[in-house]
């Protein structure tokens, strides 16, 4: 009853070369206790296509993203987003839509050479997995595969993921149309990406969520998250890194449940 009661909790994925199954470990944790809607945020793998010439500027999905909640009646939600999803969701909560908001490695709290490091690192991956997407499908089918897939860039072992689900993740960032053109069409005025400028503007709870191991956005980011938000905390985790849910999704799903089961309105 008090699921019905708090509706859905909504799961935003990251963007370009992410899904909705960025979140697979995670959702059977969370479907225990709450009904889960994990967005397929258009332009994405598994996702409706965009237009060719399609703004992709982060307003531009935060736009997109504030449709899918209206297509589903949903005014105020318990939103948790991971990468760039988790930027998504804070700029969701600094509009409006979100009672609280649950944050995971969120991008945009970089400095300029951090950013820099971010786009090489991303666009190194895209290009490596568009180039050895048949053997990464077959490592992702083993342990130590998925180890020597996602550990070098991200700090995770993908411990926690089942094959098909990390081969999905690989097939997601190799076959994504998106990822060069995303980054390049959000940076500022000196070619990095941008950073979320009115952080102070967010007005609902936030719970960061932070592995020490992330090797794509190191644990500062999240730092600097939890002295910009109004009404933020942050967790740091020891011994995951970035998506951490891949690794430890039981631990995740009990810091998300605790964090929204609190009175928040």
């Amino acid at each position: 009853m008090a699921a019905e009661r708090e509706g859905p909790l909504v799961l935003v994925h990251g963007a370009a070369g992410a899904s909705w199954r960025d979140f697979a470990p995670l959702i059977p944790f969370l479907e225990a206790e709450r009904e889960v809607v994990a967005l397929r945020t258009p332009g994405h793998y598994e996702a409706r296509e965009l237009p060719a010439d399609a703004d992709l500027k982060i307003d531009a999905f935060v736009e997109r993203l504030t449709e899918e909640l209206d297509s589903r009646g949903l005014d105020r939600a318990d939103i948790v987003g991971d990468s760039t999803g988790g930027l998504l969701a804070i700029e969701l909560g600094r509009r409006g839509r979100a009672r609280a908001v649950v944050a995971i490695s969120p991008a945009g709290m970089w400095t300029e050479e951090e950013a820099r490091k971010v786009e090489r690192n991303l666009k190194w991956a895209y290009g490596l997995s568009r180039r050895m997407l048949p053997l990464g499908v077959f490592l992702a089918h083993t342990s130590g595969g998925r180890y020597l897939m996602f550990s070098p860039l991200l700090g995770t072992r993908g411990a926690k993921l089942e094959g098909e689900d990390a081969a999905h993740v690989l097939r997601a960032l190799a076959e994504s149309r998106l990822t060069p053109e995303f980054i390049d069409a959000n940076k500022d005025e000196r070619g990095a990406l941008v950073t979320m400028a009115d952080a102070d503007e967010v007005r609902c709870p936030v719970l960061v969520i932070w592995g020490e191991r992330d090797r794509l956005l190191p644990v500062e980011q999240g730092r600097r998250w939890a002295d910009a938000l109004p009404e933020a905390e942050l967790q740091e985790l020891t011994g995951v890194g970035h998506h951490p849910q891949f690794d430890e999704p039981e631990r995740i799903a009990e810091l998300i449940l605790e964090f929204f089961g609190r009175p928040h309105d």
